[in-house]
């Protein structure tokens, strides 16, 4: 993949974004609705906080090595127009990471360690960009179905239907 793939896919994502914004402003009761799962996040509000951390996390810690004192989800905002303000700030510190970078800087590797899972690898930074984007994509999946469960109405998030 390239820099300019990157970029579309989070221009897709930041499409998405504000089309989950619009619908839980439109149906706030479901921000912090729990369902029924055996992961901690168990309402929208928390998913999309897991979400928000972990961008910031993959981009700051890992890949940048600056320290985290607080991770997103403990300092998370509590409603949708603070979770999506928040996520649009750290997907701009993304986007200004990836400025300074050419198409061979995806090719340095980075050591990732994440003794909660027993996982150590040597990852490249398209490898990190890809996980992080296909990690948001599952839980924004998650989202939408919590959302369908509480029969709202959901958006259709089909790339070619928002491009």
């Amino acid at each position: 993949m390239t820099l300019q793939d990157f970029d579309r896919w989070l221009t897709h994502s930041d499409k998405c974004n504000l089309l989950l914004l619009n619908t839980l402003n439109r149906a706030p009761q479901t921000l912090e609705a729990s369902f029924e799962t055996e992961s901690d996040y168990n309402c929208v509000r928390k998913i999309m906080a897991h979400i928000i951390g972990a961008e910031e996390r993959w981009i700051k810690y890992r890949i940048g090595g600056e320290e985290i004192p607080v991770i997103y989800e403990q300092r998370a905002a509590t409603d949708a127009d603070g979770l999506f303000s928040d996520a649009a700030t750290i997907r701009n510190q993304t986007r200004e990471y990836l400025a300074g970078l050419k198409d061979e800087d995806l090719l340095r590797t980075i050591q990732v360690d994440m003794p909660r899972w027993n996982y150590s690898a040597t990852l490249t930074i398209e490898e990190v960009l890809f996980h992080l984007l296909t990690h948001e994509t599952h839980h924004r999946g998650q989202i939408i179905m919590a959302l369908q469960r509480k029969e709202v109405d959901t958006p259709n998030l089909d790339y070619i239907l928002i491009r």
